[in-house]
């Protein structure tokens, strides 16, 4: 007979299958000829095996409820741990940051909500005012990108509709996927008929360099071969341990001269072969359907590109056709038009064409060309237009009048033209005859940077320098052969891109590169490009590196008119009439200060700038040419505010400065935040790069610019010697939130309780007792004990069962001793801390149980008088949190090695791996061994009786029937 198998679980070990049961399965009826009662006999036989059996079930359930009660405990301190020592959580008394975070800083006076501020501070400070903030350097432009007009897509030129026109286009002969299996895995390469052609063109270029011959003398073969392989590359094979490869690392095609293509592996000898094909591709590469669909069996691992040619018949990798074959080939072409984030569907008008012998009145023949548009017949000059047409009733169907559709040419070829009706709306064309068309495959209305550097800059990426290695000499991409390009921001190289780079990438790149410090963005919206240095203060900056940077976005270089006239640089044109050396007394002013001098048709802004700086004016202001407005700026020396500055002629006529001279670059420059502050009655002006600055421990966020001497009307108040007077200053006053701490605190003493009472519970509470005194043998209930026993009296049985198992328990006891050391310090400052901030520990003589107890009271007004003395003892090294986090990681860590003891010991869900690796699941995994070969003895036992009690009953039957013959042979 065949014997049950018992497995461990987490959860225990299957109870034993009884010998009734054991003998209802060898389908024995006891004592039929014997009148024994076989079964009973049995069971007396074998009970010394059940009884083994029952008693290591027992042990196994005893560990359980050991188990049990040790992830009890655990829970509750990985959840005390996560919630009050955890840097992710908001009630981390560990952290200082929680108690500083509770620190509110009040600000007060007239321009309180310009200014905000934290941190803490024994210095009395005020803000006088804020006269400048800083600022990033910043940087737009249009870019040298051509995005056409907003709102618009138009074709880059016309093309003619005629099936006699020029062929215009080339396209691959090979489209659809080729599948590989490479051990378990696939790998799937896809073939474009428009993208393979420009990669084949720079694979046959770059073979003939390496092979030393002309382009014409390349073998096809050898050209698909490689761009099989660069597809390769594009491929990753994930394997079963996570670990990924590109798929060229483990596979690789060659060619033969024959025509054949064969796949080889490069590592191992896991097995490959070709298992799929879609397309055209089957066909073309020579695989018949039964070859892929036996391919398992085949293992096919070569191709033939003999067979590989177009639909006319024509052999070779590519073939060329002009735009009207190509639109009657892709014939159910769609359009998928976006409008703003709603996309349609659009039937592309399909066009066709034929010969056809007419006869005229006089009977004679001719051949009639006939050109077809959705199927109506147009004339040969009507074509473009009647394209046009049908593709507008096609859009107006799906958009109403909010995109028009127009032919622009007007020499009869086609050159459509989409535009959206409403102003600031995006429109995006996806379409596979776009290219035909001139629109490409995406067009969008706006610049579209997912689009490739080829796409985008077209010839003029001809012109850019070409990155170079150390000798001089072009640097090629190693996958394509094709030249690279630096990208370079601020003095550092950003990246090296091909033309098949998109401008995504390099944006992305810009975006992540810490070194350069500058962030770019692009908007739909106004169509520009916006980069701004990640820091603020008069040194960040924004400069374009020769090459690629500035043949994308332009250049950041800003000339110094300094040196020109002032003259010229202001557009003064009757001051440029002027005879040479005639002089012309010009004002110059700020606020309640004026000078005068002359100046010259030939005098300079910087000779300018220098007069003003020497003058009594520039005791207390200061005169600097900004190349970035190409104007002169005054600035009040102290505080570094920009101050209103005039220029008068002769005449009293006002000198306006021609913005026409002004720098045509969209370029702001940083600039440093500019402060006056008093610290303990000491008034300083401050210039600092940041809009947060440190003050004495008090973090300062300037947010907007104000003047504290001006009162609400915008007067001044001054000194009598006209020195602003601050009388509004922002003032700061620090509030700590008790109630943050005080609820936080109240919660962890809460939890610590009732962690630690179950802790103790746990190891001093002694088994049951009988009313005697004496301890009482519950052990757990076996499955024939079990039997006739309602539910409620079992749970009430393992009750009593669970009582005190873990008595006497030394890692639990040692816990509790340990965790209670959270709240004992020596020193007396510690010792007077804790005391005055509420915190006391109770202890009961006749449990040995200690209750930490919380003072609300004490710990507010503490925390109003002395917030530090708090913190500080929470968060110190050897203070209470860390004392408490010592001992929850020594005991109950779940991540990392080692493992909590208690985690060790018992296992936990919180650690998912501890559950089938703990001391107690060896011990059940023991248990359940041994069950096993007790149990496997028993079957033994009772298929041996059984077998025995099955003779004698046979033995006996036989007597008796020949009792039975005897008995009638002698009359009986």
């Amino acid at each position: 007979m065949e014997g049950a198998v018992y497995m461990a679980s987490v959860g225990g070990v299957s109870s034993s299958n009884t010998v009734s049961s054991l003998m209802n399965s060898a389908n024995m009826i006891s004592g039929l000829a014997s009148g024994l009662d076989t079964e009973g006999m049995i069971e007396s036989l074998v009970k010394s095996y059940q009884t083994k059996i029952s008693q290591l079930n027992q042990k196994v359930t005893k560990t359980e409820w050991k188990q049990d009660a040790y992830r009890s405990i655990i829970q509750k301190m990985v959840g005390f741990s996560n919630k009050y020592t955890s840097y992710t959580s908001n009630t981390n008394l560990m952290s200082p940051s929680f108690f500083s975070s509770a620190v509110k800083v009040l600000t007060k006076g007239e321009f309180a909500d310009k200014v905000s501020a934290s941190g803490k501070t024994s210095s009395d400070i005020s803000l006088n005012a804020v006269h400048q903030l800083a600022k990033s350097a910043q940087y737009r432009t249009k870019s040298e990108l051509a995005t056409g007009e907003s709102g618009v897509i138009r074709a880059d030129k016309g093309v003619d509709l005629s099936v006699d026109a020029a062929k215009n286009m080339e396209l691959s002969n090979l489209k659809g996927s080729l599948t590989l299996t490479y051990g378990s895995k696939t790998v799937s390469i896809s073939f474009n008929e428009s993208t393979d052609v420009d990669a084949m063109k720079d694979i046959r270029t770059k073979l003939a360099k390496d092979q030393g011959v002309d382009e014409k003398d390349v073998q096809d073969v050898d050209v698909l071969a490689e761009l099989i392989n660069q597809k390769l590359a594009d491929e990753k094979i994930i394997f079963n341990n996570g670990n990924s490869e590109a798929a060229s690392e483990r596979i690789k095609a060659t060619a033969n001269p024959n025509g054949m293509i064969g796949f080889s592996e490069l590592k191992g000898n896991n097995g490959l072969y070709i298992s799929g094909a879609s397309g055209n591709v089957a066909e073309q590469l020579g695989l018949s359907e039964e070859d892929l669909e036996d391919a398992k069996e085949k293992k096919i691992t070569i191709i033939d590109t003999n067979n590989i040619k177009s639909a006319s018949g024509g052999k070779g990798l590519t073939r060329e056709l002009n735009t009207f074959e190509y639109l009657a080939e892709k014939g159910g072409a769609v359009m998928n038009m976006n409008l703003d984030g709603t996309t349609k569907q659009i039937a592309m008008p399909r066009v066709g064409y034929e010969k056809k012998e007419v006869e005229d009145e006089d009977g004679n023949k001719t051949t009639k060309e006939i050109y077809y548009i959705n199927g109506k017949e147009v004339a040969k000059d009507e074509l473009a237009a009647k394209y046009t047409e049908a593709l507008q009733e096609g859009v107006k169907s799906a958009f109403g009048d909010k995109v028009t559709v127009e032919n622009k040419a007007t020499d009869g070829s086609l050159q459509l033209e989409f535009k959206v009706k409403n102003e600031g709306s995006d429109l995006v064309i996806n379409t596979d005859v776009g290219d035909a068309l001139g629109i490409g495959n995406t067009a969008t209305s706006y610049l579209n940077t997912s689009k490739t550097l080829k796409d985008l800059m077209g010839d003029k990426l001809k012109d850019v320098k070409i990155a170079t290695d150390e000798n001089g000499h072009p640097l090629l991409d190693e996958k394509t052969g094709k030249v690279q390009y630096d990208f370079t921001i601020n003095g550092v190289k950003i990246g090296t891109y091909t033309e098949d780079t998109k401008l995504s990438k390099i944006m992305s790149d810009i975006n992540s590169n810490k070194s350069a410090g500058v962030q770019v963005g692009y908007s739909q919206t106004t169509q520009s490009f916006t980069f701004t240095s990640k820091e603020t203060g008069a040194d960040s900056k924004i400069e374009m590196g020769e090459g690629l940077a500035q043949a994308i976005f332009g250049s950041t270089d800003i000339p110094d008119r300094s040196g020109e006239s002032f003259a010229d640089a202001y557009g003064v044109e009757w001051l440029k009439m002027r005879p040479e050396g005639e002089k012309f007394k010009f004002s110059f002013s700020v606020p309640g200060r004026e000078v005068q001098f002359n100046i010259t048709k030939d005098t300079t802004v910087q000779e300018i700038v220098d007069e003003l700086n020497d003058s009594p004016m520039g005791m207390n202001h200061s005169f600097a040419y900004n190349k970035y407005t190409g104007q002169i700026e005054a600035k009040d020396k102290k505080s570094g505010a920009a101050l209103d500055f005039k220029i008068t002629d002769h005449d009293g006529d006002s000198v306006e400065f021609d913005e026409s001279n002004a720098p045509n670059i969209d370029y702001t420059a940083g600039q440093d935040a500019k402060f006056t502050i008093t610290v303990n009655g000491e008034q300083k002006t401050m210039t600092r790069s940041s809009n947060s600055v440190n003050v004495d421990g008090l973090t300062i966020n300037m947010e907007e610019e104000f003047d504290g001497s001006k009162n609400a009307d915008g007067t001044q108040n001054l000194d009598s010697a006209g020195r602003p007077v601050y009388k509004n200053s922002v003032t700061f006053q620090s509030k700590t939130d008790s109630d943050k701490i005080i609820d936080a605190v109240k919660s962890m003493v809460e939890d610590y309780n009732t962690m630690m009472s179950e802790i103790k519970g746990a190891y001093s509470t002694m088994p049951y007792r009988k009313s005697g005194g004496s301890f009482a043998n519950y052990e757990p209930l076996t499955d024939e004990e079990r039997e006739g026993m309602s539910e409620s009296a079992i749970e009430r049985y393992e009750e009593k069962a669970k009582q005190g198992i873990l008595f006497g328990d030394r890692n639990l006891n040692n816990l509790y001793t340990k965790m209670n050391q959270a709240f004992s310090f020596t020193s007396k400052e510690d010792i007077d801390t804790l005391k005055d901030m509420g915190i006391s520990v109770s202890f009961d003589i006749n449990t040995g149980a200690q209750t930490v107890q919380l003072d609300e009271n004490k710990l507010r007004s503490m925390l109003d008088s002395d917030p530090d003395r708090v913190s500080e003892l929470f968060t110190k090294e050897d203070g209470i949190m860390d004392r408490m986090k010592n001992q929850l990681d020594y005991y109950s860590k779940t991540t990392g090695e080692p493992k909590g003891v208690l985690i060790q010991q018992a296992g936990s869900p919180l650690s998912s791996l501890s559950l089938m690796n703990n001391q107690w699941q060896k011990e059940i995994d023991n248990y359940s061994n041994q069950i096993e070969k007790w149990q496997s003895k028993l079957e033994s036992q009772v298929e041996k009786y059984t077998s025995q009690f099955a003779r004698l009953e046979q033995l006996i039957q036989q007597m008796n029937s020949q009792s039975s013959t005897l008995a009638g042979m002698m009359g009986g």
